[in-house]
């Protein structure tokens, strides 16, 4: 039997991260963002594993902290790999 579970806000994706223990891997930003992306990215057909977007993806605490983080690569090839800028200034990047 498969449970699906209907996330239809950033605050419930949020909670579902809580309740893995996972809370305080992004901004309250970083999540609103990640939902977006993944509501852009999948529709409303995606299958939420936490563990892999927490393994996937990263939230900096500036674009600088972010290219210094990468400095072996030019700053056009990490703009490739950034999700959002949040409201207050924190990029959500896939990591690679």
């Amino acid at each position: 039997m498969k449970i699906t579970q209907y996330i239809s806000d950033s605050h419930t994706f949020q909670r579902a991260f809580i309740d893995y223990n996972r809370g305080d891997q992004f901004t309250d930003a970083g999540f609103e963002a990640l939902y977006d992306h993944f509501e852009d990215c999948y529709g409303e057909e995606y299958e939420l594993d936490v563990i892999g977007i927490c393994c996937t993806f990263t939230e900096h605490d500036s674009l600088e902290d972010y290219y210094e983080a990468y400095s072996n690569n030019t700053h056009d090839e990490c703009d490739e790999h950034i999700v959002a800028v949040t409201e207050r200034g924190t990029i959500v990047v896939e990591d690679w």
